[in-house]
């Protein structure tokens, strides 16, 4: 049974190494064969795909860890995103707007391996702010 503190390191070397540096092999060494993303199984080579569709959208995207805290082989962390939209993502032409954006990952770690993420993001915040989707304030102002 892994620590608490062994089990956070896991998380920032996610975080820090696969999602800031872009290292591809962090994957193979911190999930297993299968795992879970917000319910939906996943394999270390089904995931790749999808952060590098996020990396080339936001290519100098980076994360910063506010939080993190374990319990157990719980993990939570609190980040915040930074980048700029620079290529496609799900259809949408970029921008070249910078975003902010901030989430909350709950990571279930068993023997030092990722098996399951729940992630919570702000979604809408981050296509208002590429200007995609009006911001509250311009809808409250159509009346």
């Amino acid at each position: 049974m892994s620590s608490t503190e062994e089990n956070k390191a896991v998380v920032r070397r996610y975080r820090l190494e696969f999602e800031n540096e872009g290292n591809p092999n962090v994957v193979d060494e911190i999930f297993p064969a299968r795992f879970a993303l917000n319910g939906q199984e996943m394999t270390p080579e089904s995931f790749k795909p999808l952060a590098a569709m996020w990396r080339t959208a936001f290519p100098d995207m980076r994360y910063t860890l506010e939080h993190i805290i374990a319990e157990g082989d719980i993990v939570v962390e609190h980040w915040t995103a930074r980048g700029t939209h620079r290529g496609r993502l799900f259809g949408i032409a970029p921008t070249d707007k910078h975003f902010e954006n901030t989430g909350i990952n709950i990571h279930h770690i068993v023997d030092g391996k990722i098996v399951e993420i729940w992630e919570v993001a702000d979604g809408l915040g981050l296509l208002q702010q590429l200007g995609v989707v009006p911001s509250w304030e311009k809808l409250a102002d159509q009346g």
